[in-house]
């Protein structure tokens, strides 16, 4: 199995890679082990708007024209890394999941290998109301105030103790390998799973240890649409596009006092994210 990475560490799916428009043949691939990898998504650049803002002002000469092709070479003035309100789907070629935060709170062990140990897990639902099956590749990443980064993780003692806790059962990291046991890992859908129309799905993800010392926190839903597509700039630079989930925590932070289960939502909306492609060996 192969993936392509992106300039900040991003790990993408062949699917979305032909789904931009790449091909195989040309570009240089990054190997990985899809059971062993479970790194931090997004480097602490991904987010760099200013407090306050969440869209690129326009331009005098850009207002009142309509919304540009999502194939469309930019201007040369923008950056990767770049974020944009993306509230709006007007591509009928295009679908989206909805998305609903229910809460992130943490957890300590009782008992078991990891018996005091404190992770903090996020609470939600997938619902798709596209009207068609969908094969989603969910990937949920976060990034603190103390340039700290995580990701999704598989741990099904955790998962478990959090089911018990809430007293539901819960799909998550654990369910997804569940599902790969049947499939061949070569299955360009190995990582993905299937959301059926009209399906509405309680999930969680469960991040690592959290830096007690972190009061602002950032979580990034990847994977809940097809809108992701190459933008090549003149330079020859490379950008992918993407839509995904944003959402903003605060927290007290407290070393003596990590477990604390307070999470304070500040903004949740959706966004699309560039950032600029990078080809192993270029």
């Amino acid at each position: 199995m192969v993936y392509f990475t992106d300039r900040l560490g991003t790990i993408m799916h062949p699917c979305w890679a032909q789904d931009c428009g790449l091909k195989k043949s040309w570009l240089a691939v990054l190997a990985i082990s899809c059971l062993s990898w479970s790194g931090p998504l997004w480097s602490q650049e991904e987010t760099k708007e200013k407090a306050g803002k969440t869209e690129k002002p326009e331009k005098a000469e850009e207002k009142g024209k309509p919304e540009e092709a999502k194939d469309q070479k930019p201007q040369a003035d923008e950056a990767a890394g770049e974020e944009e309100n993306a509230e709006a789907t007007v591509d009928p070629s295009v679908w989206v999941l909805d998305f609903d935060v229910q809460k992130v709170r943490t957890i300590v062990l009782l008992d078991g290998a990891l018996k005091g140990q404190v992770y903090w897990y996020m609470l939600y639902t997938v619902e798709n109301k596209t009207g068609e099956e969908r094969q989603a590749f969910l990937s949920i990443s976060a990034t603190s105030d103390r340039n700290k980064t995580y990701s999704d993780v598989h741990l099904p003692t955790v998962e478990r103790a959090i089911e018990k806790k809430v007293g539901t059962k819960l799909w998550g990291k654990d369910d997804l390998y569940e599902e790969q046991k049947d499939r061949n890992p070569d299955d360009e859908y190995y990582h993905y799973t299937t959301v059926k129309a009209g399906e509405k799905r309680g999930c969680v993800a469960i991040f690592n240890k959290l830096d007690p010392g972190a009061n602002h926190v950032n979580i990034f839903v990847r994977g809940l649409s097809n809108d992701l597509h190459l933008i090549e700039k003149e330079d020859g630079t490379r950008i992918i596009e993407e839509r995904m989930f944003a959402l903003e925590y605060n927290r007290p932070s407290d070393e003596y006092e990590i477990n604390l289960d307070r999470f304070n939502l500040k903004k949740k909306e959706w966004i699309k994210k560039r950032t600029e492609l990078v080809i192993p060996g270029d």
